[in-house]
């Protein structure tokens, strides 16, 4: 279904692939990716290869750990984080800024609210089902 490479900004190139996509919600224009045969650890996906995509990682064990939204300019907007605690929150959003490529301020985070919690609902049934 698709494979997608980590970019590096220093070199303007894009590096082996490590993602392939398993699924999608194509409603929600969320495609649902794991980690390619042979990779062992998680890259950050920081740039989209469409317009207000949306990326939900799943690790090794299937459980869905991020989800990666995008804005019109392929830039990333949210982070929503679902496997670690932060700041007593452990599924919470962090907020990119304009200027933010590839880390968000520390205080730019948020809970989940009523609509990425559906999403959240959604995609996990799916990976369920992988």
């Amino acid at each position: 279904m698709g494979s997608y490479a980590s970019y590096n900004a220093v070199s303007g190139e894009f590096s082996k692939y490590y993602y392939q996509t398993v699924a999608a919600l194509n409603d929600l224009n969320v495609k649902i990716v794991t980690l390619a045969p042979n990779e062992k650890q998680n890259k950050p996906i920081e740039i989209a290869h469409s317009a207000n995509s949306k990326y939900a990682v799943i690790n090794n064990e299937k459980q869905l750990t991020q989800i990666n939204v995008f804005d019109e300019n392929k830039k990333k907007i949210l982070q929503i984080d679902l496997n670690h605690v932060h700041v007593k929150l452990k599924e919470h959003v962090h907020i990119f800024g304009k200027n933010d490529k590839y880390h968000p301020p520390k205080d730019q985070y948020r809970p989940l609210n009523e609509e990425e919690e559906n999403m959240v609902k959604r995609i996990r049934e799916i990976v369920k089902g992988l």
